[in-house]
């Protein structure tokens, strides 16, 4: 209980983020840096600076492309970058989860399945087994990941939808009517370790 975290963003997802680390129990001190709020310590061009004084650092921005962006300087700058997991979420011990990614509660991350770096799994999620999530991803409240299935990079996947192997997103719509979207179906490699505890830094 004697590591500092420091989390990019305090908006919503921020604040949501926050509450994840802190149900982990793990973390002395959990601080913002966002440049619109007085609940932050620093504006986020002062990441470098304190890059001494916490441990590990996380970042909860929804825009892919900045999350993405951020996690790349706040390593160059020596900071670990953390994944947060919710006590409630399951994540099985032969999945392998990458830095920088933040499971929300009552997701579900199942065997053999990858999660690439920086990728969001909101509540009631599930990465069914041998599913691959690549980098930069958000996998939307109750969105399933279907057996063998892969999510491109820096994909959304809708509340309530489905990535089936064949790489088509079925999005239920009123009166259960699905409507479907083509997307990508590139693979993605293997990674080379799990997540064995849920209080883990990965560098």
């Amino acid at each position: 209980m004697n590591q500092k975290l420091l989390i990019l963003g305090a908006g919503q997802f921020g604040l949501l983020t926050k509450e994840i680390a802190e149900s982990m129990a793990c973390f002395e001190t959990i601080d913002f840096l966002d440049d619109n709020t007085p609940l932050a310590v620093g504006r986020l061009s002062d990441y470098e600076a304190l890059s001494g004084k916490y441990d590990s650092a996380i970042v909860a921005i929804g825009n892919p492309d900045l999350r993405l962006s951020w996690i790349q300087r706040l390593q160059e700058a020596g900071y670990q970058i953390a994944t947060l997991v919710h006590p409630s979420a399951h994540v099985s011990p032969s999945a392998k989860l990458m830095k920088g990614t933040i499971i929300e509660a009552n997701a579900t991350v199942q065997a053999n399945s990858a999660v690439a770096i920086g990728c969001i799994l909101s509540s009631g999620s599930v990465i069914r087994h041998n599913a691959s999530v690549e980098e930069g991803c958000h996998i939307d409240c109750n969105a399933v990941v279907l057996s063998g299935a892969t999510v491109p990079t820096k994909t959304k996947v809708p509340p309530q939808s489905q990535i089936p192997v064949s790489g088509v997103l079925l999005v239920p719509a009123e009166k259960s009517i699905f409507t479907v979207f083509c997307i990508s179906s590139m693979r993605y490699n293997v990674f080379s370790f799990a997540v064995t505890k849920l209080c883990y830094t990965i560098k």
